[in-house]
């Protein structure tokens, strides 16, 4: 019943959504979100999703990360924004980028079905229902990165908790920024077996020395 009732709201609402981002010449781009192109991947991709500039900030680092251990294993890198996007070119050249598909259950499917991803990984607050449904139905696991839960975030969660335990809980994996983080994603329905806290990655990206030639 949950599925059905998020289908048939995204379905009465893309028309409209679809409009605004065509009258807003600024915001067109964004109509590629109904049918994302698919750049050409070698072989099943780790699928990274990060919405905007901070969290393709945390992407950039994920991605170094992932390039050092698993030189071989491709990776498909998304994001929701045109900043995020345009920051992604630049900061993630090596990686294949596309936009975010709009969580309606056919752009979904279709994006899924044509990624075939080995392994999906959402930054911070990335939990889209449609996402992580097809992603499961499809085999893949999915891991939450740096995940935060705010307490607009997590109060708007609790109040649709009836539809949402079951997302939240198909997840394969979840590093928490803090305990209390931790906390409230268990009370959502990840399981605690699950979850870890892991600090925030944004700080990995900060300079903590400053090198010979910055020195001179």
């Amino acid at each position: 019943m949950g599925y059905l009732l998020y289908d048939t709201l995204t379905t009465i609402l893309a028309p409209a959504v679809a409009m605004v981002l065509a009258i807003r010449s600024a915001q067109r781009p964004l109509l590629r979100r109904f049918l994302p192109r698919i750049p050409f991947l070698s072989d099943r991709p780790v699928w990274v999703q990060a919405c905007s500039v901070g969290e393709v900030s945390v992407a950039k680092q994920l991605l170094l990360a992932m390039r050092q251990r698993w030189p071989d294993v491709p990776v498909l890198l998304t994001v929701s924004t045109l900043p995020g996007y345009r920051l992604a070119q630049t900061a993630c050249p090596q990686a294949p980028l596309t936009l975010f598909p709009f969580d309606h259950r056919i752009c979904v499917r279709r994006f899924i079905g044509s990624v075939r991803p080995r392994l999906v990984i959402l930054i911070e607050t990335e939990v889209w229902p449609n996402v992580v449904r097809f992603t499961k139905r499809f085999g893949a696991p999915i891991a939450l990165v740096n995940g935060r839960l705010s307490d607009n975030h997590y109060f708007r969660y609790t109040r649709f908790g009836f539809f949402l335990r079951p997302v939240f809980a198909q997840l394969d994996a979840a590093g928490m920024q803090t305990e209390e983080y931790a906390r409230r994603i268990e009370s959502l329905g990840t399981p605690r077996s699950v979850i870890r806290v892991t600090g925030n990655l944004k700080f990995d990206a900060v300079a903590t020395s400053v090198s010979v030639e910055t020195q001179q």
